[in-house]
């Protein structure tokens, strides 16, 4: 019985596939890392996860510069040092170790602080924006839809770039049109011939 539903869901794979060969396949692509640019809370919600980082990391850096001088200071000492002493500093070193293993755990290991504030600051705003890329592709009928900021695309028309609409359907405006609005204001300057002064006035008083 397992052995039919096999061929059955194999006959029916090669099925689709052949229909889709058939008819062609509609490919699409986002560039996910324009879209999140373009959002506010996106960003803004990065610069507080860096923030938080970069104080973890300093404090991690504190204390590994702090076991760094105890063994600097036990080896400098240790020939005036009784062999209990010695070995007193040193479960102090272990346990100073320790400690520094487990807040590296804390902060960045596979259930930490980095993660958890990640999710709850960066993954509310990415979810919103694949359920819009989830819709559009719906309703575009497309087959496929491809990052293009983590796949290599050779070529691919404009037309098959739905970054825009999806940043439309979210209500923002993407930083493209903005760089192409001032690449063409700039355009335009650069083709208007140089008028001097008079001939500007005489211009204007045609128009």
């Amino acid at each position: 019985m397992k052995n039919k539903i096999l061929v059955i869901g194999i006959v029916s794979f090669f099925s689709f596939a052949f229909a889709k060969a058939q008819r062609g396949i509609k490919v699409g692509y986002v560039n996910m890392e324009y879209i999140l640019e373009s959002v506010p809370e996106y960003q803004e919600a990065s610069r507080q996860l860096d923030q938080k980082m970069q104080k973890w990391k300093q404090e991690i850096d504190q204390m590994g510069n702090e076991i760094s001088q105890m063994k600097a200071s036990l080896q400098n000492e240790k020939v005036l040092l009784t062999k209990e002493l010695i070995e007193e500093k040193e479960e102090d070193i272990a346990l100073k170790q320790q400690e520094l293993s487990e807040y590296q755990q804390k902060r960045f290991g596979p259930q930490g602080d980095f993660l958890l504030q990640k999710q709850q600051l960066i993954q509310p705003v990415q979810d919103q924006v694949f359920n819009e890329i989830q819709k559009i592709g719906n309703q575009k009928k497309y087959d496929l839809l491809v990052d293009s900021s983590e796949a290599a695309l050779l070529y691919s028309a404009d037309r098959h770039d739905l970054s825009d609409q999806v940043l439309r359907a979210i209500g923002r405006t993407g930083k493209r049109k903005a760089a192409e609005d001032k690449r063409s204001n700039q355009e335009m300057e650069k083709d208007e011939p140089y008028l001097s002064v008079i001939e500007a006035e005489k211009k204007e008083e045609k128009e």
